[in-house]
């Protein structure tokens, strides 16, 4: 199950940015993420001592193209959920190479607190993209979402720490 969320988010991250490059005629960089992203989609059948370095090539390589996606000013919501996209495939792959063979209810588990913080992320990055103008929303819409995104961040907070 989690392979494949791995595999799904990378591709849902590297085909946003894909169309952001493409539309702006981008196509060395268009090439060097379809290498990336190829070996990381084949990341399994990789020793794990390159996997460690493909690994970081891959959390580096899409930090890099997300800032350049936003500096040649594309679509900032888009570049972020794409750079969420990755992070969350490298987080997925960094749980199984600890816990390869994870049972059923610990791999649910590890999905809604990874659920929990990318809602809480994505709620962040939305209020800020309205705040500075970058969204079309009216104050009292960017109010609401932040209130709402601070209180789902305080309820995870809290949770974490009762179960510490």
């Amino acid at each position: 199950m989690l392979r494949w969320i791995r595999r799904i988010s990378a591709g849902a991250s590297a085909g946003l940015l894909i169309v952001f490059y493409a539309l702006h005629g981008e196509p060395e960089i268009l090439v060097l993420m379809i290498l990336i992203t190829g070996m990381w989609l084949m990341v399994e059948n990789f020793p794990n001592h390159v996997r460690v370095l493909i690994r970081l090539i891959f959390v580096l390589s899409y930090t890099g193209f997300t800032v350049y996606a936003i500096l040649i000013e594309s679509n900032f919501v888009g570049s972020i959920a794409a750079l969420t996209g990755s992070f969350v495939s490298w987080n997925v792959d960094m749980f199984l190479t600890r816990w390869p063979e994870a049972p059923g209810e610990q791999q649910r588990r590890y999905l809604r607190s990874l659920g929990a913080i990318m809602s809480v992320s994505i709620g962040i990055v939305a209020a800020g993209a309205g705040m500075q103008g970058r969204l079309n929303l009216s104050f009292p819409v960017i109010f609401i979402l932040m209130l709402m995104t601070g209180v789902w961040a305080l309820r995870c907070l809290l949770r974490l720490a009762k179960n510490a």
